[in-house]
Formats: structure tokens, sequence, C-alpha cells
């Protein structure tokens, strides 16, 4: 009862902190606006480029010539821009670099492999950074294969291959990814979310050094509650307040901005709730690995924007390169989002699954490491 009651009073105090409540809940949704309304052509585009694509010819003999041909044609040069390579390490530095999405390679004898009736391979090398404009090159090389069997067939069975002939029979329809991915507002909803969950970890740092700081831990030793108590209780009362935000961000950005929250929000509020563990847990440990609690809030809010930047939370990390693509899996921030995203727009149900398995053991670890050092102390 006791524990109930520290809650009580420590979501109440908490709730009446205005410049702590105005960083928690106005400025993430100031940012989503902002970012929402800024960025929206990042994520809903109005037309799509050309594809650069690197092409290698060892072979150089009749068939090359013909790929080459067609590659260059009206009809794809609408679609890819063609650049010529001496060498893979060329071509995979210009992928590596995103000046291109993948690499075509005539291998040496091709020609004369395809004259002997035997089978003989076009390699292709994709960009993983460019899964869209890998799948049109992937597209547009399988054309030009069946075209040439058909050919070859043909070939064989008269001698006479048959001229090619262009029809116009494709019918432009409009595409529009609505509903299967995220728009810009759509996006930072969650990132933003996240990201102010994951400041919490300043209510878990204070928590157990509040009384040190303001002189009351004195007065608390003489009061009938054991210290326990008062820690569990103030630890519910943190949980509980950022589990609150968190809640009134995710209706306010539904009837303000009609964000997409999917139609499995009961997973979402436990996404929510798990990462609150994982900020209490964090936030504790830091607190307990030092000694002066708000120079430990600040490292904490420095690591929370670390963390939210890496995970692309204010702007998407694959556009800033594979390096930032990669460093986001080392943030809590990038697997309470992918499990998000997964979950609003029918991604991976295993990535989501392995995603709350790594922050239920990073929150575990956490709350361990900071019960172990706390009962130390104690001693």
């Amino acid at each position: 009862m006791k524990v109930l009651n520290i809650a009580y009073y420590t979501i109440l105090r908490n709730f009446r902190d205005y410049k702590t409540l105005t960083m928690m809940l106005l400025l993430p949704i100031m940012l989503i606006l902002v970012l929402g309304s800024a960025l929206g052509g990042v994520f809903t585009p109005n037309n799509i480029s050309t594809t650069t694509i690197c092409y290698l010819n060892e072979d150089k003999k009749l068939m090359s010539e013909t790929l080459e041909e067609f590659l260059r044609s009206e009809e794809i040069a609408e679609l890819i821009v063609i650049k010529s390579v001496q060498s893979r390490e060329e071509a995979f530095a210009l992928i590596k670099d995103n000046k291109a999405a993948a690499l075509i390679v005539l291998p040496v004898g091709f020609s004369e492999t395809i004259q002997k009736g035997e089978k003989v391979a076009i390699e292709i090398y994709n960009s993983k950074y460019s899964s869209f404009r890998a799948s049109i090159v992937q597209s547009i090389m399988n054309g030009f294969i069946s075209a040439a069997n058909a050919q070859l067939v043909l070939r064989q069975l008269d001698g006479i291959p048959s001229a090619y002939k262009s029809f116009d029979n494709l019918q432009e329809i409009s595409v529009t990814s609505e509903g299967n991915a995220p728009r810009s507002i759509d996006y930072y909803a969650v990132t933003m979310l996240v990201m102010t969950i994951m400041y919490g970890t300043s209510y878990g740092n204070f928590s157990l050094k509040e009384e040190k700081l303001q002189n009351t831990s004195i007065r608390l030793a003489s009061a009938p509650v054991k210290y326990l108590e008062v820690v569990l209780g103030k630890l519910l009362g943190s949980i509980v307040t950022i589990f609150m935000q968190a809640m009134l961000i995710i209706v306010f950005t539904k009837v303000a901005f009609n964000v997409n929250w999917g139609g499995n929000i009961l997973f979402i509020i436990f996404v929510c709730f798990s990462l609150t563990l994982l900020a209490v847990g964090l936030g504790m440990m830091v607190s307990n690995l030092g000694k002066n609690p708000q120079a430990t809030g600040a490292l904490l809010n420095f690591g929370v924007n670390i963390m939210t930047f890496i995970a692309g939370g204010y702007f998407p990390a694959s556009q800033m390169g594979p390096a930032i693509d990669r460093l986001g899996f080392i943030s809590p921030n990038y697997l309470a989002q992918q499990a998000m995203f997964n979950t609003i727009y029918g991604g991976s149900p295993i990535q989501t699954t392995n995603a709350m398995l790594a922050i239920w053991i990073i929150a575990a670890a956490a709350f361990i490491i900071a019960g172990s050092i706390e009962r130390r102390s104690a001693n």
C-alpha cells in the first residue's frame, strides 16, 4: 500500500513539473508537425528518376554488342543510365557511395558459350541500400534474357531469327504507396514517440538519487517506511508517468494529425510499455554508475539524442549512407521503431519478435545491474 501511495504522489509531482512536462509532450508534438511538414517529399516522391547502372563488358563479342544495344535503346534509357566501368572494384566503389544501384557484368567467353548452346550467366550485383532500383535492373535483365532465349529457340527450329517488333500496349496507371508505407507525419510520429519515451531515462536517473540531491535522505531514514518501498514506489510512478505521456502523444497525433497507428494498437501500446521499462532501467543503471545525478542526467539526454539520430529519428538512416544505417542496430530507438513500423505496415514478424526480445533483454540487464550496484552501496 505504501508503494502505491508513493507511486501516486510521484505521478502527481511529475505532472506538476511543467518544465519537464513541456519537453516531454509539447516538444515531440512540435517536432512531428515541423519535420512531418518539411520533409514530406522524402517519403512521398512525385516521380521516379532514372537509375544509374554500372556495366562491365569482359566479352566484347557479338552477344555483348546485342546487350549494349538493348540497354542503350530509347525505351530502356527512360529507366536506367548506363555507366561503363573498367573493373569490378571501380563499380563496387560507386555502389558503396550510392552513385550506382547495380553492376552488370558480361563475363569473358559469354558469346562463345551462347553459340555453343551452353548455359552462361550474366552477373548482376545489386546494392542492398537500393532494393527498389535493383528490382528495376532485375526486371530489365529478365526481359532481355527471355527475349534472347526465344531467339535462340527460333534459330534452332528454322534457322531464321524473328525480328523484334515494338507494340504500344502499355497503359499508364498511377501508383500510390498510401497505407502501405508511412507518410512523413506517420514516420515522425513513431520516431518522436520513441525519443520521448527514451527521454524518460531522466526519471529513472533522479528517482534513486533525489533525496541525496535535495538533502532529504536523513528525514527519510526516520520515516516509517522502508527504503526499498520508496525506491519501488518512485520507479512505479516514473514508469506510469512515462507511459501516460506516450499514450497522450498517440491519442493527440491520431486526432490532430490523423497519424496511422495501424490496426493492432494493443501491440503498439505493449511496445511503448516495454521501451518505458528499458528507459527507466537505463536511467537507474547510469545513475548508480555515476555520483552526480545532474551530470548523469546530462549524459543520458546527450545519449538519447545520439541514439535517436543513428536510428533515423530525425532523418531516415537509409538516406544518410550505409555507415549510419549500420550504426542504427545498436540503438534501443531502432529496436522499438522497427517493431512499430513492422506492426503498422505488415513487416517481418520475425524481425518484430527479435526486436522485442532485445528490448526486454536490455531492460532486464539494466535493472539487474542497477539493483546490484544499489545493494552494494546500501551495504
